[in-house]
């Protein structure tokens, strides 16, 4: 331990024995770090980080996501959480090894999770008028109701839906015209 080459013994092995900087002076992965590097070689140590398109735990750091920013409003939060009415999944393992617990995968893809009923149109939803109840346009699976149209609010707020005027199919409905 300590000689710059991570045995197979060894979580990890950075060449020193100075304990707080992820690499313990016993060769292993300090809580709140994750550290990688092939066998014979130095590892590389680093701090969990949100933001780094890395989702990472280890030890009491632990992001629900992580899609490489820290910007809200995207499904995973500025502090690496998920947002409330989206559902991320989580990329490919990343290598990176840590204490018991811990874990590394690569970039997070985050969705919005549709939501029928709530007044705002996602997804694959034809509608949603902020209810679940049938005729009035918008079905209970957001679907546009057979002879209804529905549109979208300018205020971003629920859709508005009205019946179709029906078409006559006479030549000339009204009598004594030509």
């Amino acid at each position: 331990c300590g000689d710059f080459k991570r045995a197979e013994t060894e979580a990890c092995d950075d060449g020193n024995d100075t304990d707080g900087d992820g690499c313990d002076a016993k060769c292993r992965v300090e809580a709140g770090y994750l550290c990688s590097g092939p066998i014979e070689r130095k590892s590389t140590c680093k701090t969990v980080k949100c933001g780094d398109g890395l989702r990472e735990g280890s030890g009491d750091t632990v992001e629900e996501c992580d899609d490489g920013n820290t910007e809200s409003g995207d499904g995973c939060s500025a502090e690496c959480k998920v947002e409330e009415g989206f559902a991320c999944k989580k990329g490919p393992d990343s290598g990176a090894v840590g204490p018991p617990g811990s874990f590394s995968f690569r970039k997070d893809k985050c969705k919005l999770i549709p939501e029928c009923g709530n007044g705002v149109r996602n997804g694959a939803e034809q509608c949603d008028d902020g209810n679940a109840a049938k005729g009035d346009g918008c079905s209970p699976k957001c679907a546009v109701e057979k002879g209804w149209a529905c549109t979208q609010s300018e205020d971003g707020g629920p859709d508005v839906c009205h019946k179709k005027e029906k078409k006559s199919k006479g030549k000339n409905s009204d009598k004594g015209e030509l």
